[in-house]
């Protein structure tokens, strides 16, 4: 009778809170998108809680391209026609604060690859605690943005 019961709980809660209880990722956008030079801002329905030590932004690009491993600011995206975007990253907080967000590679996640972005400036291996309204981005050339989700978690600390 307790397990059927903890099963309920358990569930109930999975079913509240979704898969991002346990995982620490929380997709911000649910439908593809297009970034130019002016920035695109992304709110979700709720704030997002963050209070991890790692808080990473990953972007999943459906425009086509390839990735360049050498030379200076490798990896890199190159896009078809041979450019390669400058991709920016902000998020912004519950209290207005803008956080600037740098490159911080690819990261392979099966066939998906995913741009990631972490916090710019010195940063201690101490959890921030922290809720954000909303994630703004821009890039140099235009692209197409199907995923965008916010990671945080402790791994490494």
């Amino acid at each position: 009778m307790v397990r059927v019961g903890f099963a309920i709980i358990l569930t109930a809660i999975i079913l509240l809170f979704g898969c991002n209880l346990f995982d620490g990722a929380y997709r911000l956008n649910e439908k593809p998108f297009t970034v130019s030079d002016e920035w695109f801002e992304i709110v979700p329905q709720q704030p997002v809680a963050c209070d991890r030590v790692n808080q990473q932004v990953l972007i999943n690009i459906a425009t086509p391209y390839e990735v360049e491993h050498s030379g200076p600011d490798s990896p890199k995206i190159v896009l078809q026609d041979g450019t390669t975007p400058i991709m920016e990253c902000e998020l912004i907080g519950v209290d207005k604060t803008v956080y600037a967000y740098r490159s911080a590679g690819l990261l392979y996640r099966g066939d998906d690859r995913y741009k990631m972005f972490d916090e710019q400036g010195p940063m201690s291996r101490k959890a921030r605690e922290r809720s954000y309204r909303g994630v703004r981005l821009r890039s140099s050339r235009p692209i197409v943005i199907s995923e965008v989700t916010l990671q945080c978690d402790n791994a490494g600390a």
